[in-house]
């Protein structure tokens, strides 16, 4: 099976080719690197803005780096635990780790369905 059809249908157009970088593994086909590589991005529609604003940081830290040392920072997994964001990566710099906190303490006023912020007092809208 491709790894794009594997991926939720907020992730299933050109998202890893715009960060070759983040997202390296996935892109050069790498098979069983990380759960990244064999599962896609593992969250809802929801949080598809958030995690995209995460990448372009992300990808301009890494692109800010030394070029032989890019490759070492990289995406390894990209998911929903205990109801936030996680974010999980090979290697990182104190900034992307300060920027990968505030993608997770944002992710918990987020609904992952349907991306507004938190439902609080009313169910999802788009939840059945």
């Amino acid at each position: 099976m491709n790894m794009k059809q594997r991926l939720v249908p907020a992730f299933k157009d050109d998202f890893y080719a715009r960060f070759p970088n983040l997202f390296f593994d996935v892109l050069i086909g790498t098979e069983s690197v990380s759960p990244l590589t064999d599962l896609g991005i593992e969250c809802q529609a929801g949080w598809r803005r958030l995690v995209e604003r995460l990448c372009v940081d992300l990808e301009a830290m890494i692109v800010a780096l030394p070029e032989a040392e890019r490759k070492n920072y990289r995406a390894t997994q990209l998911k929903r635990k205990f109801g936030t964001l996680r974010c999980y990566m090979a290697k990182l710099t104190p900034a992307m780790d300060d920027r990968i906190t505030a993608a997770e303490n944002e992710s918990m006023n987020v609904c992952e369905l349907c991306g507004r912020p938190d439902h609080e007092d009313r169910p999802c809208p788009t939840k059945r």
